[in-house]
């Protein structure tokens, strides 16, 4: 928040300030907080947090009380910063603020820490994630769920592998989608040959097609889509703060607009009942 390139919002004579900085922002409200402000902050906070993007210390260190009618625009605040993927940390010692979000039933949105200080501290401290098994497993995971729950088809899991770099992919329809932790970034692939993936389409369309049209051919995004959901879900419960990501299809083994790979590129083969198919993490 000591950065440069800080800017803060003028809200005029209202008891609160919002600084925006590269990476943590802060959100100050000063006084008694009471229920024409809580008003008044949620009709001039809502444009700033549109399109948010950062960490965020909400700042209670020279907060009185808090009226209930805050406790709406405060959770409008919470959500934005965890939809955006982005951590809170309040600061106060006060223990009036924490009566009061516990009270309200939220003090799991509200992390209290003592100070700004220690905020800025904790929220600059990355967390470091391992491309391990344990990162990998939800995907495989739902590889297996999904495909059982969409297609009705019984997959099962190979042994982890690691793929030279620009090694071709093993299948001609592939799902890609963004994959954007803390410590890296890259893409998670499921790849299919056209024999299964047409049956696997053929059953999530309970159709007979013989070739692969582009509208079956989207069927791999969702079906990657749902993949990522489901691992999304899994490793964000364990402290990961994946994003929402959005996939697309690529033909060919090896196409043009796959994204690069400089790091380890992670590939689990599987089988089922109608044919093989990877799944690659790509760093």
């Amino acid at each position: 928040m000591s950065d440069s390139k800080d800017q803060t919002v003028d809200f005029g004579r209202n008891p609160f300030e919002f600084k925006t900085g590269d990476s943590i922002a802060s959100l100050k409200l000063v006084g008694d907080m009471n229920p024409d402000l809580a008003k008044e902050f949620e009709k001039r906070i809502r444009p700033q947090f549109e399109n948010f993007a950062s960490d965020l210390v909400l700042d209670l260190t020279e907060c009185g009380t808090i009226h209930p009618l805050w406790t709406r625009p405060l959770m409008h605040v919470a959500t934005t910063v965890k939809k955006s993927a982005h951590r809170l940390k309040v600061a106060t010692a006060n223990p009036v603020h924490r009566d009061f979000f516990h009270d309200q039933g939220i003090s799991a949105s509200f992390p209290l820490v003592p100070d700004v200080a220690t905020a800025v501290q904790e929220l600059s401290t990355k967390k470091t994630v391992k491309l391990d098994v344990a990162f990998i497993n939800p995907f495989l995971e739902g590889a297996v769920a999904v495909l059982k729950r969409a297609a009705g088809t019984v997959a099962k899991a190979g042994t982890l592998g690691v793929r030279a770099l620009g090694a071709p992919l093993d299948g001609e329809i592939t799902g890609v989608i963004p994959l954007q932790t803390e410590s890296f970034a890259g893409v998670v692939a499921i790849s299919f040959p056209r024999s299964t993936y047409l049956q696997v389409a053929n059953r999530m369309l309970g159709e007979a097609h013989e070739a692969i049209t582009p509208e079956i051919r989207d069927g791999a995004a969702e079906l990657t889509n749902q993949i990522y959901g489901y691992a999304k879900r899994i490793l964000n419960e364990q402290g990961h703060r994946l994003p929402l990501a959005f996939p697309k299809v690529l033909e060919g083994k090896t196409p043009a607009d796959l994204p690069p790979c400089a790091g380890p590129r992670i590939a689990i083969p599987f089988e089922s009942d109608a044919g093989t198919f990877t799944i690659e993490i790509r760093i």
